[in-house]
């Protein structure tokens, strides 16, 4: 399963009995774990059937000193 938290969307994307399956919601800033804890429950899949996660983002915070 593959998982990349953008700034407007946590897509999710797994292959399943050979076929491509995706899903996408909208993310969530301020704690990016609950948009990806959502699009695993987006799923479908008991997380014992998920063998590994690939996590990639394209986020990027910006810190005023």
């Amino acid at each position: 399963m593959g998982i990349d938290v953008g700034g407007t969307f946590t897509d999710r994307v797994d292959v399943r009995d050979g076929e491509l399956i995706a899903a996408k919601i909208r993310s969530t800033p301020r704690d990016q774990s609950l948009g990806v804890m959502a699009v695993l429950e987006a799923s479908g899949l008991d997380r014992s059937e998920v063998a590994a996660i690939a996590h990639g983002t394209t986020v990027m915070q910006f810190h005023r000193v």
